[in-house]
């Protein structure tokens, strides 16, 4: 829940749910639908771009890894890839031709409820799939120079963002020394008087308060633990960039699969006219300025 709470970029969601009562009576809570969003409520603690990476992430975790294929390398595109029908992601899955033949495919599963099913079912072999999507990724790669340019940017801002968060540890500090004057000012009052009660209240308030700012100093560090992940990965794609510069039909699995991590591929896949796959791509603008193109 904490990853995917909006308040890590600053938006602040009030009255989220409302609670009702059961058919037996007993009470429960729903989604409230007068829950107001305030943009910018709250100060923000991590940059837009790796809140946005980490709901990319955790979309696809649990698709990545679970269900492991018997060969990986047949399904490029695992975790990237959805149905243009139904908007559910596709799964891999292999077929087998006149019991000999055994065959990689992206298959829309969006068929457990007959009455919401996908009017489609799309299904394709990987390998067309896979080139189509491949080969216009090198078209972006040709765009070395301003690629590159882009992400030491974006790496630069991203390092310089979490070197200055020091909001939430400057508000801690803050409370801290208004805690302990109000405390010192507290003692020269005599015990029960209106002054002391006064400032006794005060700093309750202050303490509930304090509590609060520590608490979600503590959480956020889980997700700012996400920057070195992601550092790594596009550090990683600036030296594959750099040395497979007019070569990258020959990179290996595992670069292509983080350069695809790295650009934000997402693909949906349309149902085929003459036997001809049409897809959608679109790339994180974040690093490539590039919004998606249609193959």
């Amino acid at each position: 829940m904490l990853l995917t709470d909006m308040a890590n970029i600053g938006v602040l969601q009030i009255c989220k749910y409302t609670k009702t009562l059961t058919a037996k009576g007993t009470p429960s809570f729903k989604h409230n639908e007068l829950m107001r969003t305030i943009e910018n409520g709250l100060p923000a603690i991590i940059p837009m771009e790796l809140y946005e990476r980490a709901q990319r992430k955790l979309k696809t975790n649990r698709v990545d890894k679970s269900h492991l294929h018997r060969n990986p390398e047949d399904f490029l595109l695992k975790g990237h890839v959805n149905c243009a029908s139904c908007h559910y992601a596709m799964v891999g899955r292999y077929r087998t031709s006149r019991k000999v033949h055994t065959y990689p495919y992206y298959a829309c599963v969006h068929n457990q409820n007959k009455y919401m099913a996908c009017p489609d079912q799309t299904l394709v072999r990987t390998y067309k799939i896979d080139e189509l999507v491949w080969a216009d990724c090198c078209k972006v790669f040709e765009r070395l120079e301003a690629i590159q340019d882009t992400i030491e940017r974006n790496i630069q801002a991203s390092l310089q963002s979490l070197l200055e968060d020091t909001h939430g540890k400057q508000q801690i500090t803050q409370l801290e020394a208004e805690i302990r004057y109000a405390k010192a000012e507290q003692d020269k009052h005599a015990k029960g008087s209106y002054y002391y009660n006064l400032i006794a209240q005060d700093l309750q308030v202050k303490e509930n308060k304090l509590q609060k700012y520590e608490k979600e100093y503590t959480e956020s560090r889980d997700i700012v633990k996400l920057s070195d992940i992601y550092q790594k990965s596009v550090l990683g794609f600036l030296n594959f960039l750099n040395t497979m510069q007019g070569k990258y039909h020959e990179a290996t699995f595992k670069e292509k699969r983080n350069a695809l991590e790295v650009l934000g591929v997402q693909v949906s896949i349309y149902p085929k006219e003459a036997d001809q796959p049409k897809v959608e791509i679109t790339y994180t603008p974040i690093f490539t300025g590039v919004q998606n193109s249609l193959g």
